[in-house]
């Protein structure tokens, strides 16, 4: 029997706020966004399951952001949101970048997508909310900071963050999109 890969995906839905914290609760964050998590599970030529990852709506027209390597090697995949059996297959592989880890795929599905925002703005120690599967554990959150960035080319940098996001609290560098909640 072949073993399937559980990645908690490094592209996690981050929430990252520079809006003062009575504005925007962790609860709320939660309850706005939770619907536009997704799961993604891939599957190889043999239908047998590769990789279970998140992955976010980031249009109205089914597209999710996910990280290349959940959807490598893989000759079909399924998506399904958080805490609902409705599945969806993968019609395509919209845009690649290896190099950065990143993904969007599509589905036939009208979608909200998450508000996306300018990250330039943000401050080391600014509260930051992750919202993904770690290890298949739908609608996992945490809370925690903004704790460096990293220049990685001209126009693409890394924010660190520590978040306790894999059972445990370690601190590690995520390859995030930044989201302002204006409600």
């Amino acid at each position: 029997m072949r073993k399937i890969r559980i990645y908690s995906v490094t592209m996690l839905l981050i929430l990252l706020l520079s809006i003062p914290s009575i504005w925007a609760s962790t609860t709320r964050i939660v309850q706005n966004n939770l619907s536009k998590i997704v799961l993604i599970i891939t599957f190889d030529q043999h239908d047998q399951p590769l990789v279970i990852g998140s992955g976010f709506y980031i249009s109205n027209v089914g597209e999710i952001a996910t990280n290349y390597h959940i959807i490598e090697g893989a000759s079909s995949a399924i998506v399904r949101e958080v805490r609902s059996k409705r599945k969806y297959s993968v019609e395509r592989v919209a845009r690649i970048s290896p190099e950065h880890d990143l993904a969007i795929i599509r589905i036939n599905k009208t979608t909200k997508p998450v508000v996306l925002g300018d990250d330039e703005p943000l401050l080391v120690g600014e509260r930051v909310v992750a919202i993904g599967n770690p290890k298949g554990l739908e609608g996992s959150v945490s809370e925690g900071i903004v704790s460096g960035f990293r220049q990685v080319s001209k126009d693409f940098r890394l924010i660190q963050i520590t978040a306790p996001y894999r059972l445990v609290a370690v601190e590690a560098l995520f390859l995030i999109v930044q989201v302002r909640l204006w409600e």
